[in-house]
């Protein structure tokens, strides 16, 4: 039901964001890393995900033992979800 997406859409959401800020605040205050050096490395890691993304999407496609690629994708998610959420906390 769409209540039950947005509960889930807006948990994962703030997960992301309470990320995100730790993240930032971790190497800027605590590691003390340059600026430059941190988003220098923030855009290599754009561009990693920008090839690697797409064609690890292709090859989950192209090499698949099942025929329904959207019940493989299902399972993934159903269960995925799941073990994403515990290494998280």
């Amino acid at each position: 039901s769409g209540a039950a997406f947005g509960g889930i859409m807006f948990a994962s959401a703030m997960m992301n964001n309470l990320f995100v800020t730790y993240y930032l605040d971790l190497f800027m205050n605590v590691v003390k890393i340059e600026p430059f050096w941190f988003f220098l490395g923030q855009m290599v890691f754009m561009v990693w995900n920008a090839l690697n993304d797409p064609l690890f999407g292709w090859i989950s496609d192209t090499f698949q033992k099942e025929k329904n690629s959207f019940r493989r994708r299902l399972t993934i998610i159903k269960y995925g979800g799941i073990l994403w959420t515990i290494a998280f906390m």
